[in-house]
């Protein structure tokens, strides 16, 4: 069975509105492969759909009432599914946003919980139970810039609740465990509040969506501002509304190229990799020399290809493909980053982000060329040294690679004022232990591991390691 030619079948019946067509074909899908994204998402489209033409206004606001009843007495779980429904039919109400995030957050679903919590601050950025609850929730998500976005709304809207200062500092002071502060104190502080500024619901990303908005409104018919305007909801993590303005360009352009474009980065961006890596596929078909988007086409084939490698980990020709499309993916960034870095060698961000992808690559040598350039400069030097140090540990030149960890954990441990070891951290003294053992130095090994046991005993396979050496 073809589950793309499927898919496709039951997508152009949902688009002409045959949704009993499009439920036998999803149907089928899920006969051949149960649990399939396509389908199961596929079945609830159809749901959605024919709820909007039940459902009159006048409905919908009786079934709203009826799981607000059932939210009320705690049973969110039978209201969860009427709720859900809701939300798809009308996630541009804040009513529905808000209750779709609190039956989520009430079951312990945290991910769409913190997304419906973003749509419905979206349209009311300063409904307060919300901004405390998605801070929360975002902090756990390790998403922590975000929670630090909504605490400071907070703080502005309440300049007295020292509660809400203190939650700040503990925020800032967990993120600079995990990333160390650059000795460029000024420009790692100017990233930090412009990402903080042009998140949902800020104030700047409210004026750039209604700036946005108002093109639309003037050319009704123009596809570039419509497309800008979904593109920015979509990098905004808004991806119902995204896929609401996204659907008449659709119906009106069906063969246009940067329609299509977008709603395939849209799919990606949703985690639909199937869907996402065919539309990438057929457009590159149609624009074989671009680059950038055979960029994105291996990078959706990868990401797919690893999610079904995790329900079938002993499926060898999965494997094979895998390495395939890695290899493809990382020859096109590889490239990419070696014309940005000619055209630009200032560009230390891409120069790192080189070097480390020709490590992952195994072209050490060309690895070790690259970062060096990087080691007279603060910001970078620390996870410079860190990936050098893996490079001549896999060049079998072992002191120089422990002196390389050695060098990049005194980096780190002179940019963090938190006691705390941050990642990056970890990850060196986990592989100066590595390095060590390889040599030979069971003590010294010892000693490293217990640096990252002592603060994170579920880093890699630290306990087993660390364990098994202080047995002997």
């Amino acid at each position: 069975m073809d589950i793309d030619d499927y898919t496709e079948r039951a997508r152009a019946a949902l688009r002409q509105g045959e949704l009993d067509l499009a439920e036998q074909y999803f149907n089928l899908i899920l006969q051949y492969a149960p649990e399939h994204p396509a389908g199961v998402e596929g079945l609830k489209e159809i749901q959605v759909a024919r709820a909007r033409r039940k459902w009159s206004r006048p409905v919908r606001f009786l079934v709203e009432i009826w799981c607000r009843v059932l939210m009320g007495f705690g049973r969110y779980d039978r209201a969860m599914d009427r709720v859900e429904l809701l939300y798809r039919c009308e996630p541009q109400r804040f009513s529905t946003a808000a209750s779709y995030a609190v039956c989520c957050d009430k079951l312990g679903r945290t991910a769409p919980a913190l997304e419906a919590y973003r749509a419905a601050l979206a349209l009311r950025p300063r409904h307060v139970p919300f901004l405390r609850r998605a801070a929360e929730l975002a902090a756990q998500e390790g998403q922590l810039d975000e929670s630090v976005g909504y605490l400071r709304r907070l703080a502005s809207m309440f300049p007295d609740d020292e509660q809400v200062d203190h939650r700040i500092r503990d925020l800032l002071a967990r993120e600079y465990a995990q990333t160390g502060i650059p000795e460029k104190l000024t420009e790692r502080r100017a990233k930090m509040e412009k990402k903080l500024r042009e998140m949902p619901g800020s104030p700047e990303f409210t004026r750039r969506l209604e700036q946005l908005e108002e093109e639309c409104a003037k050319n009704p018919d123009a596809v570039q501002p419509r497309l800008r305007l979904i593109a920015h909801l979509r990098e905004a993590g808004l991806f119902q509304r995204a896929n609401k303005a996204l659907a008449p360009l659709i119906d009106a352009n069906p063969k246009d190229f940067q329609v299509r474009l977008e709603q395939a980065r849209l799919w990606r961006a949703e985690n639909e990799l199937l869907l996402a890596s065919n539309l990438f596929g057929e457009l590159l078909a149609e624009q074989p020399d671009d680059k950038s988007l055979e960029e994105e086409y291996w990078d959706c084939r990868v990401a797919y290809l690893e999610r079904e490698m995790r329900d079938h980990p002993e499926d060898e020709s999965l494997k094979t493909q895998i390495r395939q499309a890695q290899q493809q993916r990382d020859s096109l960034q590889s490239a990419r980053l070696e014309k940005q870095i000619r055209e630009h060698p200032d560009d230390f961000d891409s120069r790192l982000e080189l070097g480390n992808l020709l490590y992952e690559m195994g072209h050490y040598d060309k690895a070790v060329s690259v970062l060096q350039r990087l080691l007279r400069e603060p910001p970078y030097a620390g996870r410079s040294h860190l990936i050098l140090g893996n490079c001549f540990r896999k060049l079998a030149q072992m002191e120089i690679a422990a002196q390389e960890f050695r060098t990049a954990i005194d980096l780190f441990k002179n940019r963090g004022y938190s006691h705390v070891p941050g990642d990056e951290l970890k990850e060196a003294y986990y592989s100066l232990g590595l390095c060590l053992e390889e040599m030979g130095d069971r003590h010294g090994a010892r000693e490293a591991y217990a640096q990252v046991y002592a603060s994170d005993i579920h880093f890699r396979d630290i306990r087993e390691r660390y364990e098994r050496l202080s047995l002997t």
